[in-house]
């Protein structure tokens, strides 16, 4: 717990990094929960910003203490913000008078349900008072009832962001009936099976398709996505020994996008029981690197590379970085990289490299992971050997993951090494390998926009 009157004075009493925030008046109730991608600029904009609302002021001016949980992604705390607004209910996340608030996401009770999203202004009940939708289920006008439904969540932007997301993985129907023509949605592969195809053409395959889709949704919005992971990873194990390889690879596609979506899996309820636990879990794994790794000492820094290009231009290099084992955007890094003939990953990694060690004043990493195989371990080890940077890199070392087996590459030993996916020294490194490969494709897509479209 931080007061109020010291953070405004210190605000890098806070991390940099996503979390949920609450302030509190001086008794210890809670007045307001919010969420934030850093942690440490947000709380701190409440100090600086000039063009606060009266609301806002009248809650500050309540405040006397910040309490703060640190979450690995946005959707750990859109959903650990959620949760918490439902169980304090704090009186400033609540503006009766705004029919815009709060939002729920609901998930319809039909043969094929559907996803969407209400506000209290849409219910049967005065908006003087807060209520659930799980107490409102069945006023809610225009809809069948609720067979569940999550928030509340304050602000409809990230709940729209979160959903294009999420529907990229598990699609699912927003229609208001069955009738009809398959809707616009299911041409582009966001709503398949459509619900209107299964009524005028019935296949069970595909009803259950439809209806697991949708499970997984419920999981995922309750905080659970470490479930899905696990199910997905037993279905997809199924699949390949059946030889239903196609099936297999739809499987192995649907838990790559969500692990990225969700970072490290874990079930929101675990935040709730051990506000420290990321922290905790961060420790537990990097002691389980260093060993697997036979590091000289559990390394503080890890930065991650990787490349992204679809042909000879617009080729970029992305560096993440892990402080103490929690990812710290506030260091991450992008470089665009210039081939001289044909694009080749491996002077990609050279180049990178190269260029990174001659900015001594970002910090020194204690363990740099390559995304790829051999080839790209033994180019940034050169790289690292040169006159120039060899004095810096004392105790550094060097390892690359290759995407097709998760196989980790090492300077000193002849074969890969293989880690279970439930090992926390691997979990954490391709969490690194996923952040990077996410990092590294948002300014290539940014180049080639710009390169298209000026």
């Amino acid at each position: 717990m931080l007061q109020l009157s010291r953070l405004r004075h210190q605000p890098s009493l806070l991390p940099q990094t996503p979390g949920v925030y609450l302030f509190k008046d001086r008794r210890g109730h809670t007045l307001y929960i919010g969420k934030a991608k850093n942690l440490r600029a947000r709380v701190n904009s409440y100090f600086l910003s000039s063009d606060l609302g009266p609301r806002t002021q009248l809650m500050l001016g309540k405040a006397g203490q910040l309490d703060y949980i640190k979450v690995e992604s946005d959707l750990e705390a859109l959903l650990l913000e959620a949760s918490l607004i439902n169980k304090f209910q704090p009186p400033y996340n609540v503006i009766s008078i705004d029919y815009k608030s709060p939002l729920y996401i609901v998930i319809t009770k039909e043969k094929y349900p559907r996803m969407r999203t209400a506000r209290l202004r849409d219910l049967k009940y005065p908006t003087s008072h807060f209520f659930t939708l799980k107490n409102l289920s069945r006023e809610f006008l225009g809809t069948p009832p609720s067979s569940a439904s999550f928030g509340p969540f304050p602000t409809g932007t990230s709940v729209k962001l979160l959903l294009r997301r999420l529907r990229r993985i598990f699609p699912y129907c927003e229609t208001k009936t069955d009738q009809g023509r398959p809707c616009l949605h299911s041409h582009i592969g966001l709503c398949n099976p459509c619900p209107r195809q299964l009524v005028a053409h019935p296949d069970p395959a595909k009803a259950y398709q439809y209806r697991r889709n949708i499970s997984h949704l419920k999981r995922v919005l309750s905080g659970k996505p470490k479930q899905v992971i696990s199910l997905l990873v037993r279905q997809m194990n199924q699949a390949v020994a059946r030889q239903d390889y196609e099936t297999a690879a739809i499987l192995r596609d649907q838990i790559k996008k969500l692990q990225i979506l969700s970072q490290s899996p874990r079930n929101i309820d675990e935040y709730l029981t051990n506000p420290n636990l990321l922290d905790d879990q961060a420790s537990q794994a990097l002691d389980a690197l260093a060993k697997t790794l036979n590091l000289v000492s559990t390394p503080q820094r890890i930065e991650c590379y990787d490349i992204s290009h679809t042909g000879r231009s617009q080729a970029t290099a992305a560096m993440v970085v892990a402080t103490d084992g929690i990812l710290d955007p506030s260091n991450y890094r992008h470089f665009k990289i210039k081939f001289s003939s044909v694009p080749n990953d491996v002077a990609a990694v050279s180049e990178t490299i190269t260029r990174r060690l001659t900015h001594p004043e970002w910090g020194i990493p204690d363990l740099i992971i390559i995304d790829g195989g051999k080839p790209q371990l033994r180019a940034a080890s050169a790289a690292l050997q040169t006159p120039n940077h060899k004095s810096q890199i004392t105790n550094l070392s060097v390892i690359a993951l290759a995407k097709r087996l998760e196989e980790i590459y090492l300077s000193d030993r002849l074969q890969p090494l293989r880690l279970p996916e439930s090992d926390s020294a691997m979990r954490l490194i391709i969490r690194l390998r996923n952040e990077a490969h996410r990092f590294a494709r948002r300014l290539h897509h940014k180049l080639r926009s710009k390169a298209l479209f000026g």
